[in-house]
């Protein structure tokens, strides 16, 4: 899944987030992954930990602080 089409699906899921925390915080896990030797399976990881902390955001948990790699 390109990135811009991952931003839109999770801010269809996510509407009160704000489109800017979502692009802001897919493109902050993306870049955690940069220099990954193995790239096939970042989209999805990426699109994992963006759910948990926007999730975690929503229902009132705070900001979800993904680990450091």
């Amino acid at each position: 899944m390109a990135v811009e089409q991952l931003i839109e699906t999770l801010r269809q899921h996510f509407p009160g987030s704000g489109a800017t925390t979502v692009a802001d915080y897919v493109y902050e896990i993306y870049r955690r992954y940069d220099g990954a030797p193995i790239r096939d399976f970042v989209p999805l990881l990426v699109e994992r930990e963006v759910r948990r902390g926007l999730t975690a955001i929503t229902d009132g948990g705070g900001p979800h602080v993904p680990a450091q790699r």
